[in-house]
């Protein structure tokens, strides 16, 4: 990138999928408050050209013209020289990388073109603070293309200052898109992408703050006659937020902190019952679930537990067993065996996988599908060795 002005530093020569304009760095002058940042994108291999490039470089977002040249003026330096440059095109694979404002010269990105643009899309989105609406800028974008627990194919974008991102090269097919920001929770969609540009949808991704509370209704009843559960009471893992079921079982808490919550519902003549869920902006209303109390000794604490064994292996020690959502992929939770080789986790009705992994093992996965709160615990995987 070229910052003109009072810098004392010769141009440095860039070139490639690197920026080396991260490698070598000079100051500039005492007083400088804004730079001009000009530089080409270009196919690699051939050089030629690329017009219409989606640049964001520093927040700032402009099109390269029919040379693949841009040039963006009065960008305020900042206290940090570290910033993010993002270059996208259809039918290229998205390039996304660090520079450094105090390294001068013309930024020069080629972008690899994919083997089969009919088999690859481009995604365009933007993302944006649920409260304000406004973009979030600077947020990371990553688009995966996932095979349970693998990730077959991955590119990152950052978001400019209105919230706009761009992908470019994506494998045709269904993948997850995920927004990260710096205070805010991370969001997620599920998103079938189709080839080109124009044929796939605009994504928004609205995050939530931290620190917000939000008000999350729901409803408990009883496991075995489906009937709703009057008075029961409803608590988070907080223990700030409390409420009594009506007599439609419904209920409804106020000032829920967003996050990973879990909730409890007490209730006479029932054992105890617990949901654990992610509580965002706009939560799904709660249900729970909740069995009459039987006298008999406590159940495991996990509402999806069982026991893994390593075939001729010992111990069943350090097995990793990671828990998913399968709608979303989204890692919910992830433990290793003890020397029993149990396993347990609170969670609530839905459907959800399990992928059990260790060194020198084939790892499995299994789907389990938890259906008005009624546990599965007596879950049993064996791992065999590689080969």
């Amino acid at each position: 990138m070229s910052l003109r002005g009072r810098f004392l530093c010769p141009p440095l020569a860039l070139a490639g999928l690197v920026l080396v304009a991260a490698l070598q760095s000079c100051a500039p002058t005492v007083g400088e408050q804004w730079a001009i940042a000009s530089g080409q994108v270009s196919e690699a291999g051939t050089a030629a050209p690329i017009d219409n490039a989606f640049v964001v470089l520093a927040g700032h977002e402009v099109y390269s013209d029919e040379d693949g040249s841009f040039f963006i003026e009065r960008i305020p330096v900042p206290e940090d020289p570290e910033s993010v440059v993002t270059v996208s095109r259809d039918r290229f694979r998205t390039f996304d990388a660090a520079f450094r404002f105090d390294a001068p010269g013309d930024l020069q990105v080629q972008l690899q073109p994919v083997s089969n643009p009919a088999a690859s899309g481009t995604l365009d989105g933007t993302v944006r603070d649920d409260v304000t609406e406004e973009g979030i800028q600077g947020a990371e974008v990553t688009v995966r293309v996932e095979s349970g627990i693998q990730v077959l194919d991955e590119q990152t974008a950052h978001t400019s200052m209105q919230g706009n991102w761009q992908v470019s090269g994506i494998p045709i097919g269904e993948v997850v898109v995920e927004a990260v920001a710096d205070g805010f929770l991370p969001a997620s969609e599920t998103v079938n992408i189709l080839a080109g540009r124009a044929s796939n949808p605009l994504v928004v991704l609205d995050l939530t703050e931290g620190t917000s509370e939000v008000e999350v209704a729901g409803r408990v009843f009883d496991v075995e006659s489906r009937e709703p559960i009057a008075d029961a009471v409803i608590t988070d893992d907080r223990e700030e937020a409390t409420a009594t079921s009506d007599a439609d079982g419904n209920f409804v808490l106020t000032d829920v902190l967003v996050g990973q919550r879990t909730f409890r519902a007490n209730a006479d003549g029932y054992d105890p019952s617990f949901v654990t869920t992610l509580i965002l902006a706009d939560p799904d209303p709660l249900t729970i679930g909740m069995a009459k109390a039987s006298g008999d000794p406590p159940p495991s604490p996990g509402t999806i537990a069982g026991t893994v064994a390593l075939e001729g292996a010992e111990s069943p020690e350090g097995v990793r067993v990671v828990l998913r959502d399968r709608a979303t992929e989204a890692t919910i939770d992830a433990l290793d065996t003890d020397e029993t080789g149990a396993f347990a986790f609170l969670v609530g009705p839905g459907s959800y996988s399990l992928s059990f992994l260790a060194d020198g093992y084939e790892p499995v996965t299994l789907e389990v599908d938890l259906e008005f709160g009624i546990p599965q615990r007596d879950i049993a995987v064996t791992l065999e060795p590689v080969g």
